[in-house]
């Protein structure tokens, strides 16, 4: 994550890994009256999930600055944001008990691989 950030001169280097929800296709909102909508609609007709573009959710496993950006801008995306993919068994938030569940269930998985 360093090096890919000093390569690049980012201003902010996140982790980010793959996910299958696209805002584009299957995340909706909902209004006072449970009417859904989808949260991001492109300018082209998507129907199917795998015709929306390549998503990602933005991991905890690391983010990577400087201070004074940090100290400086308001929003983490005001400047030059980088992404650096990391793979999904590696970057699990642990939110609720099912993410706490997945979290212990690979934990146990690698532990017997190393045995």
């Amino acid at each position: 994550m360093i090096d890919f950030y000093k390569r690049d001169e980012f201003d902010l280097v996140l982790g980010i890994s793959s996910t299958n929800h696209s805002p584009y296709f299957n995340m909706v909102t909902r209004d006072i009256n449970n009417r859904v909508m989808r949260i991001s609609d492109p300018d082209y007709p998507i129907n199917r999930r795998q015709d929306a573009p390549e998503c990602f959710n933005i991991t905890t496993v690391g983010y990577l600055s400087n201070p004074k950006y940090i100290l400086r801008e308001e929003n983490i995306f005001s400047g030059n944001v980088g992404g650096i993919e990391i793979p999904k068994e590696r970057s699990i938030d642990i939110d609720d008990e099912i993410d706490f569940f997945i979290a212990e269930s690979l934990s146990k998985r690698n532990n017997n691989y190393e045995k």
